[in-house]
């Protein structure tokens, strides 16, 4: 069966055309991020991208529930192997999670800018109980094109920094889709215990297929509140490191620059 699928994806590989595949089973993986030094691209749905040529310097691939990949493309097919992550037990009962709780910030009139230069991830945090999530709510205010894409992921704290990726799940969000009520319903299951924090990254990305060099897009997103507390850890969007500093906003800053993300769950009494 395996030899079939290689077979069927071989034949329809065009010039300069990858397909990122899962090295277990080999079927596509769709919305895979491709990086260079200056640029985020991203997979198709069906684990396809269409380069004008070829990269010359080595790129990074990745996808949730994947190794991370440094190579130099030189064929159609590229393999990511699964990514098996032990992670401590949480011990919540999901019998005890019964009431629907609001964790994050709400919106302000003020708007922040993101494009494809940055990603950032901002701390939401459960002071009173233990909360599985069930969505994500996204601040979109406008953009200055409907092309585009918002990539969500999620992240485990480690001693007030970012950890681990939690979701095994792509969650991606067409721009063109977006308005005042954006609820990102999430398959995995995600849990923040009592006193801790989990971040929420959402950078956008042009394309999931064709690249366009010139094109650019500005997406508005509404912040926080003023006078409200924050924390949120910014990265170029060549997924390297995250800033050692975050950005901490406080009740005496003017301005906040930090998203108005926030999570919907149930949680216990």
């Amino acid at each position: 069966m395996k030899k079939l699928i290689l077979i069927f994806l071989s034949i329809f590989i065009k010039s300069q055309e990858i397909i990122i595949i899962d090295s277990l089973d080999h079927r596509p993986i769709s919305f895979c991020k491709i990086m260079d030094s200056d640029h985020l691209y991203v997979t198709d749905s069906l684990g396809k991208y269409n380069f004008a040529t070829f990269p010359k310097e080595s790129v990074i691939i990745s996808s949730a529930g994947y190794e991370v990949k440094k190579i130099t493309l030189k064929t159609g097919i590229v393999k990511l192997t699964p990514k098996f992550i032990q992670i401590s037990e949480i011990n919540i009962s999901n019998n005890n999670l019964k009431i629907d709780t609001e964790l994050g910030y709400k919106s302000s009139k003020n708007t922040i800018i993101i494009d494809q230069n940055r990603e950032f991830a901002v701390e939401i945090k459960s002071q009173n109980a233990n909360c599985l999530i069930d969505n994500v709510s996204i601040p979109f205010k406008k953009s200055s094109s409907s092309k585009g894409y918002l990539l969500v992921d999620i992240y485990h704290d480690e001693n007030g920094k970012i950890g681990e990726k939690i979701n095994a799940s792509n969650y991606v969000l067409a721009i063109e889709k977006l308005g005042k009520n954006n609820i990102l319903q999430l398959i995995d299951e995600i849990y923040i215990e009592k006193g801790n924090a989990i971040y929420i990254s959402i950078i956008w990305v042009e394309n999931t297929y064709t690249k366009s060099e010139k094109f650019a897009n500005k997406i508005f997103l509404y912040t926080q509140p003023h006078k409200s507390s924050g924390k949120m850890f910014v990265r170029k969007s060549n997924y390297g490191d995250w800033d050692l500093k975050p950005y901490i906003e406080n009740v005496d800053q003017k301005n906040s620059i930090i998203p108005a993300l926030k999570i919907h769950g149930k949680c216990s009494k």
